[in-house]
C-alpha cells in the first residue's frame, strides 16, 4: 500500500513552510521553474519525554506512524522513517549484581553498560516509547493488530522485554523481541490498546529498526504499512546520521503482515486468550512527564489472564532465552512475560534497587509491584 502523505511538522516547521509558500505564489515568474526536487523531509530527533509506535486505521487503510507526545499538551504525527530516537548517555545503566535469572543473559553480566528507557530508570525525563492502536476501532478489525520486527540494524543487540513474575524470584525481565536473530520477533496489539514495554541496547552506535504493521479488516482483507525507525544509542551525535530513505508503496503479494518473517504468528498465541483487556479509556493527553502514570488513559487490566504460548520459550520463562515467539499486548501475560501497561512509573526501579540492597528485596519488589498496579488501576 502507499504511504500516507503527511509529514511531521512541527508548528514553527509549519509556519515557515506556509511563509515561504505564500511569498513564492506572490513573486513574479522571472525564468523558468527549475526542475523539481523531493520535498524536505522534517527531521524529529526525541531525546526525552513519550511517544508511541502507533497503527492508525482511517477508510480502511492502515498506517504505521509515531505518536510524538515528548511536548507535553501536544500530539504530533510522524513518519517512522523520519525519526531519530536519542538514547543519549542519560540512558545508561550499569547492571548491578542481581540473582541469577532475574536478567536475560542477552543483555549482559554484572558491571556491563546498557542503554535503556524510562521504564528502567526511573527518569521521566528520558525516552518512554510505547505501543498504540487508539486509532484502530475494535469492531473494525478481526483479531489483533500485528507489529513484525522485519530487519534490525546495529553495531550491538537490541531488544524489547517486558516486566514478568516468577514464582521463585519475584519480578524478572523476560524478552520478546531479539534483534539478533534473524527473524526478531513479533507483538500481537489488541485494538485500542496502549502499553509500553522495556528497551535494551547493548552498544553505542546507530540502529536501524523496520517494523511492519498488519491487520485482517472486518471485511475479511488483510492490510499492513511498514516504516524504519533510527535509534542512536550513547556518545554518537544524531545530528551526523542520515535518514533511511522513505518506504516506498507495498507489493500487494506481501500484504499478509509479514507472518512468514515471524514464523506464522497465527498460531503463536492469539491475543483472544489473553484475559480481558479491561476499558481503554481516551488517549487524553501526553501529560506531564514529570508524572510517571501521565501519557494518556489506563489501557488494558494489567493481571489479566495468561495468553497461550507463542512459538519458542515457556510462559514466564525468567530470561526468555528459549526464543522470542509472539507476544502479546493486552495488559495480560505474554509468552516471555508481562506488558508493562501505562499508568506505571518509578516503583519498579526503586524496587531493583531495594533488591540489589537488602537481603529480603525479592520480597520487597514483589510487595512494590503490587503497590505499582494498584497505583495504576486507580488512574
Amino acid at each position: 500500500m502507499t504511504r500516507s502523505p503527511h509529514r511531521c511538522l512541527r508548528p514553527a516547521v509549519l509556519a515557515a513552510v506556509v511563509g515561504g509558500l505564500l511569498l513564492t505564489a506572490a513573486a513574479p515568474a522571472l525564468s523558468a521553474a527549475p526542475a523539481e526536487e523531493p520535498p524536505a523531509r522534517d527531521r524529529a530527533v526525541l531525546s526525552g519525554g513519550h511517544l508511541d509506535l502507533a497503527a492508525r486505521l482511517t477508510d480502511g487503510r492502515l498506517t504505521y506512524e509515531i505518536k510524538d507526545g515528548t511536548v507535553p499538551g501536544t500530539t504530533v504525527w510522524c513518519e517512522p522513517n523520519d525519526v531519530i530516537l536519542h538514547f543519549d548517555e542519560r540512558h545508561a545503566w550499569e547492571i548491578p549484581e542481581l540473582p541469577p535469572g532475574m536478567l536475560p543473559e542477552h543483555l549482559g553480566a554484572t558491571g556491563d553498560t546498557v542503554w535503556t528507557d524510562r521504564d528502567v530508570l526511573g527518569d521521566s525525563s528520558l525516552l518512554w516509547p510505547g505501543w498504540n492502536t487508539q486509532e484502530v476501532p475494535p469492531g473494525a478489525i478481526q483479531g489483533p493488530v500485528t507489529a513484525t520486527f522485519t530487519e534490525v540494524q546495529g553495531p550491538g543487540g537490541f531488544f524489547l522485554g517486558q516486566w514478568a513474575d516468577h514464582p521463585e524470584l519475584g519480578v524478572v525481565v523476560g524478552l520478546e523481541v531479539d534483534g539478533t536473530r534473524e527473524q526478531p520477533g513479533t507483538v500481537e496489539l489488541r485494538a485500542d490498546t496502549h502499553a509500553h514495554p522495556l528497551w535494551f541496547f547493548t552498544e553505542e552506535g546507530v540502529y536501524r529498526i523496520r517494523l511492519e504493521m498488519s491487520a485482517t479488516l472486518a471485511s475479511g482483507e488483510r492490510v499492513s504499512d511498514a516504516g524504519t525507525l533510527t535509534a542512536v544509542v550513547g556518545a554518537t551525535d544524531p545530528a551526523g546520521v542520515e535518514l533511511p530513505d522513505p518506504e516506498g508503496p507495498a507489493d500487494p503479494g506481501d500484504s499478509t503482515g509479514g507472518s512468514d518473517a515471524s514464523g506464522g504468528s497465527g498460531d503463536a498465541g492469539g491475543s483472544g486468550d489473553a484475559g480481558g483487556s479491561g476499558d481503554s479509556g481516551s488517549s487524553g493527553d501526553p501529560g506531564d512527564p514529570g508524572d510517571p502514570g501521565g501519557s494518556g488513559g489506563q489501557s488494558g487490566a494489567a493481571t489479566g489472564g495468561a495468553s497461550s504460548t507463542g512459538s519458542g520459550g515457556s510462559a514466564g520463562a525468567p530470561g526468555g532465552s528459549g526464543g522470542t515467539g509472539t507476544g502479546t499486548a493486552t495488559g495480560g501475560v505474554s509468552p516471555q512475560g508481562e506488558l508493562a501497561a501505562t499508568g506505571g512509573g518509578t516503583a519498579l526501579p526503586l524496587a531493583w534497587t531495594a533488591l540489589v540492597l537488602s537481603a529480603g528485596g525479592v520480597l520487597a519488589l514483589r510487595l512494590a509491584r503490587r503497590g505499582r498496579w494498584a497505583r495504576g488501576a486507580g488512574r
